[in-house]
């Protein structure tokens, strides 16, 4: 069964908890990554829980961008209880919220629907989903970026 066009509740505990880790990284001038452990029911996507992992933030000439070493990847992925799911890949960047080349590359999600949400401005602004770039993998393995309206629709924070 797809995840794709499935709706996410998300407690509001996730969202401030997930703020904090990227506020923090962006004090020091680095994008920051935090992983929304979630379950799947039908249509329905209840996140859990956040997951801060291990990760390697660079800062370059070139700019900023966060990494979660492979060796980590496949520690979270094999330590899941059967039934969950990394559902949700949050990070931040300095200025606007997009989806980067270096985004679409993301080794981790790779589950038609997997949802990446980009934060702007280092998380310094209150985390409303909306004011994010919320974008989701296609059946091409191709990431869109959802409207504020998809957004709002599809996302629910309690």
């Amino acid at each position: 069964m797809s995840w794709l066009g499935a709706t996410y509740t998300i407690p509001a505990s996730v969202i401030t908890d997930t703020r904090e880790v990227l506020l923090i990284a962006g004090r020091e001038g680095l994008e920051g990554v935090v992983l929304w452990i979630g379950q799947r029911r039908g249509t329905h996507v209840e996140i859990l829980g956040e997951y801060v992992p291990r990760q390697i933030a660079y800062r370059s000439e070139h700019g900023v961008a966060v990494q979660i070493p492979d060796e980590e990847i496949a520690l979270i992925i094999a330590g899941l209880p059967e039934g969950l799911a990394v559902a949700c890949r949050v990070h931040s960047h300095p200025g606007e919220a997009y989806h980067s080349s270096t985004d679409d590359l993301n080794a981790l999600l790779s589950h038609v629907g997997a949802i990446s949400i980009v934060v702007p401005h280092f998380a310094r602004d209150e985390m409303r989903l909306e004011h994010c770039s919320v974008n989701e993998l296609d059946e091409d393995f191709c990431w869109r970026e959802l409207t504020a309206r998809e957004t709002r629709q599809r996302f629910r924070v309690q």
